[in-house]
């Protein structure tokens, strides 16, 4: 029989996951965007590289994909989008975009950086508040299952693709419950809502 504290454990593990699966992909992926770049030296970086930095934290983003983010955000000056000599596309995060990776702003169409304060806030309001030493243990949890990501920064948490698929019932992982039937319903008519409204 599961002890209580397991119990809690892995539902609040489940709480994590579905905390920022709720969150927009698109919108994380345009924070993980401006994060990365932040990263790189003089806050620039060519698309690709960019790419393969999205699937180095578990979390890839087609070339695509980043260029249509690099199109939006350059049309909210979070980023200047541009070519190299060689006619390489190329994106430099601004100052606006930079604060908006590092949390310290909040702009419409970016996800807020999820970090462990955000998560004690967000969990209360599912009535499973919880100490910041069980979410660290579950975040700790979730990093070594492969569901999330925290190689950027260790304030930042990234959800994992694999991340994704857990919080939507889509792979069972041992020590994360599984969300119930009603869950994965209500995540797949939000996922279809979100589709639609584009």
């Amino acid at each position: 029989m599961i002890a209580l504290a397991e119990r809690l454990a892995e539902h609040r593990r489940l709480a994590i996951l579905r905390c920022l699966a709720d969150l927009p992909a698109e919108e994380r992926e345009r924070l993980l965007v401006l994060a990365l770049l932040t990263l790189l030296p003089q806050g620039a970086g060519n698309v690709s590289l960019i790419r393969d930095l999205t699937a180095d934290a578990g979390a890839p983003i087609v070339r695509d994909k980043i260029l249509a983010h690099g199109a939006w955000l350059q049309d909210h000056a979070l980023v200047v989008a541009g070519q190299d000599r060689s006619g390489v596309d190329t994106l430099a995060v601004t100052e606006r975009g930079a604060e908006i990776a590092e949390g310290r702003r909040a702009w419409p169409g970016v996800a807020p950086v999820v970090h462990i304060d955000w998560l004690c806030a967000r969990l209360a309001s599912l009535a499973m508040a919880s100490s910041r030493a069980e979410v660290d243990a579950d975040i700790l949890f979730l990093v070594t299952a492969n569901l999330l990501d925290t190689s950027l920064t260790d304030a930042m948490l990234v959800l994992t693709a694999r991340g994704g698929d857990v919080a939507i019932g889509r792979e069972v992982v041992p020590g994360v419950r599984k969300p119930s039937f009603g869950a994965v319903m209500r995540a797949g008519a939000a996922a279809a809502r979100s589709i639609l409204e584009r």
